[in-house]
Parts: structure tokens; sequence; C-alpha cells
């Protein structure tokens, strides 16, 4: 984990040694959280989720949307159905956790 800047290395070694998160995954957890947050409501009121209302929720270009949602249905937070303009996104295992 320390190799792939995860974390940070230990000041010393040996057992107790003490691991720090850095920024990186610190700022990864917190952009995780917002979507999240944003994305369950979403689905309380529709069963799927469009590119469009992606970028209308989150207030971002259709770049980014396209990038973020493909981030999203990686890590299992939603799951794709469809392709190109008919692409939708349903909840996935782990956002229904």
């Amino acid at each position: 984990m320390v190799t792939a800047g995860i974390v940070h290395g230990p000041v010393s070694t040996g057992r107790g040694a003490v691991y720090r998160p850095t920024p990186r995954l610190l700022e990864a957890r917190d952009w995780l959280e917002a979507r999240v947050k944003h994305l369950q409501e979403h689905f309380r009121e529709s069963p799927a989720l469009t590119n469009s209302n992606y970028r209308e929720i989150f207030s971002v270009p259709a770049s980014v949307a396209k990038r973020e949602l493909s981030r999203l249905v990686a890590e299992g937070f939603l799951t794709r159905t469809g392709t190109r303009r008919g692409a939708r996104y349903v909840e996935g295992p782990a956002l229904r956790n």
C-alpha cells in the first residue's frame, strides 16, 4: 500500500508501526462519500440514472460525468445497462449496502 501511494510509510519499523493515509486517499474517500449520498437520494425517487441526470445532480460536464460514472461502475456502486445513448445506471451491490 505504501508503493501504491495509499498510505505513508511508518516512522519506525517492527511491531507497533503506524501507517498514515495519504491526502490522496482522504480526498478519494471524501469524493466518494459525497457522491454516494446524492446517488442514494436519487435512487429513492427513481430506479435508474442517466448521464444527463448525473450531470444535473453534480453540475459537471459530459466528459467528467462519463469518467466518474465509469469509476463508480468499476468500484461496484453502479451497474450499467444498455449502451451508448441508451445507457442507464442502476444501483450496484456496493451502493445497496
